[in-house]
């Protein structure tokens, strides 16, 4: 902080008598004080009192007392940062002289010696001159020159950024602008259209079943899948609580047999004019119990199921009396057996011969179905194995460049 001179001069000020202040002017001679009257004469015999001492002269007056010196100027404060130099301060001035004493009053001439008799009484002590008047003030000392200007101080450094303010509201939405006028209708862009049809059958054991429906017990026989899924429970048996008998339910896989001249095929009707069949997706599991280890052991098959198998794609729209499908030309997909695993699955994409089915389409390839067989005889399946579970699931992929084909 800087220093305040100015008042720091003040305080020492209140410090010194008036007459010792720096100054310049002399203070003028007080006037001689009156004689003292003569002391009256003592009657003749006994020697009259002494005179009363005549009365001292008045004091003089005291000197002017002299102009208080000019207070130098502050030194010109520096900038914020480093402290400016003080200014230097202005010289004092000088101490002007002390006023004159003033005169004795003269000594009244001593009274004739009376003749000695009784003493008298003391005569009363004289009075005291009256005091002078004060000397007038002395002349204000010259101003001190200006002190130096101090050297400019060091630039702060800049202060830390402050916090970005508060997000001010967000204004009034405006009116909506008139919409635009309706673009011209650009040319059909080229396209594809596609969609999946999917088939699947599960084969579980189920809680009152011996093992689930295999279909290696009748090998080269081809069993139906159901579009979307389903589950095919394999021979159950029943306790009956009311006697000691039980009921056997017979597996259901012989009603999804083709051509058994029992059933027909599980099919699925297309529902365009004609689309373009060139993919199909095959998933795969099985589980079970493997007999070759000790103890036995609940496994995966992976890459298959335990038994080589055949996916047929079927393309028709008539059947024979047997339940066969007539017309169209089979597409087959050969899949070998798999391996044993702690887990294990088939998940795999097959190309095929691209075939058009539809509305629209010649009616021997018209709507399409999905079988599944082992061969005859029967061979290559993985030995000391117990299948407990099974599931197949078949998605063919279809698709058209054609969009009125997809339509009607």
């Amino acid at each position: 902080m800087p220093l305040n001179l100015s008042r720091t001069r003040l305080l020492n000020c209140k410090n010194q008598r008036p007459g010792s202040i720096a100054g310049t002017g002399v203070g003028p001679v007080g006037p001689i004080g009156p004689t003292g009257p003569d002391g009256a004469t003592g009657p003749d015999g006994a020697t009259g009192p002494t005179g009363a001492t005549g009365l001292n002269g008045a004091t003089g007056l005291t000197g002017a007392t002299g102009l208080t010196g000019a207070t130098g100027l502050n030194g010109a404060t520096g900038p914020t940062g480093a402290t400016g130099l003080n200014g230097a301060t202005g010289p004092t001035g000088a101490t002007g002289l002390t006023g004159a004493t003033g005169l004795n009053g003269a000594t009244g001439p001593t009274g004739a010696t009376g003749l000695t008799g009784a003493t008298g009484p003391t005569g009363a002590t004289g009075l005291n001159g009256a005091t002078g008047p004060t000397g007038a003030t002395g002349l204000t000392g010259a101003t001190g020159p200006t002190g130096a200007t101090g050297p400019t101080g060091a630039t702060g450094l800049t202060g830390a950024t402050g916090l970005t303010g508060a997000t001010g509201l967000t204004g009034a939405t405006g009116p909506t602008g008139a919409t635009g006028l309706t673009g011209a209708t650009g040319a059909t862009g080229p396209g594809i259209w596609v969609d999946n049809f999917t088939f699947g059958l599960n084969f579980p054991t189920g809680a009152h079943a011996r093992r689930p429906a295999l279909i290696e017990d009748k090998p080269g026989a081809e069993y139906w899948l159901m579009p979307g899924m389903e589950t095919i429970f394999g021979e159950q048996v029943y306790n009956v609580s009311s006697s000691s008998s039980t009921v056997t339910i017979p597996s259901l896989l012989g009603s999804y047999e083709n051509g058994n001249s029992s059933n027909t095929p599980r099919s699925m009707a297309i529902a365009y004019k004609t689309v373009s069949l060139n993919m199909i997706a095959v998933h795969l599991t099985e589980i079970g119990v493997d007999n070759t280890s000790t103890p036995s052991a609940l496994k995966a098959v992976n890459d298959g199921w335990s038994i080589p198998i055949t996916i047929t794609l079927h393309f028709f729209c008539l059947v024979d009396p047997s339940g066969k499908p007539v017309g169209g030309t089979p597409f087959h997909v050969p899949i070998l057996p798999g391996s044993l695993d702690s887990k294990g699955g088939l998940c795999a994409c097959y190309e095929i011969d691209e075939t058009k089915v539809g509305c629209k389409v010649d009616p021997e390839n018209k709507f399409v179905a999905v079988s599944v067989s082992t061969p005859a005889p029967f061979g290559g399946g993985i030995s000391g194995w117990t299948p407990r579970g099974r599931s197949i699931s078949v998605t063919l992929h279809s698709q058209s460049k054609d969009e009125d084909a997809i339509s009607f």
